[in-house]
């Protein structure tokens, strides 16, 4: 198993904080209902564009590997990409 240097665990912090400074104040402008339909709305397009693809290789970003229940993207690809990688590594006995 890989582990985030400081460095690079500051470097995903930074993008973040520059993340929030860009989006919070656009979101500001819509409401609750109008968010929850935009997120739901990106969702469809984002599972569409996986639906397209023909490969079911790579990683998928949505979850940043909590391994959500349910996942709509783990329904199109035959499961979640980091499901499967945890399980190999229990098998291996690794944790």
């Amino acid at each position: 198993m890989l582990t985030a240097s400081h460095k690079g665990k500051r470097l995903v912090e930074k993008y973040e904080e520059i993340k929030a400074a860009r989006v919070y104040p656009i979101l500001e402008n819509f409401d609750s209902k109008e968010i929850d339909q935009l997120s739901e709305l990106i969702e469809r397009f984002s599972i569409s564009l996986l639906k397209r693809e023909r490969t079911r290789r790579g990683f998928c970003l949505r979850c940043a590997a909590y391994i959500e229940t349910g996942c709509p993207v783990g329904h199109v690809r035959g499961g979640c990409p980091y499901a499967l990688i945890h399980e190999a590594h229990e098998e291996d006995g690794e944790t």
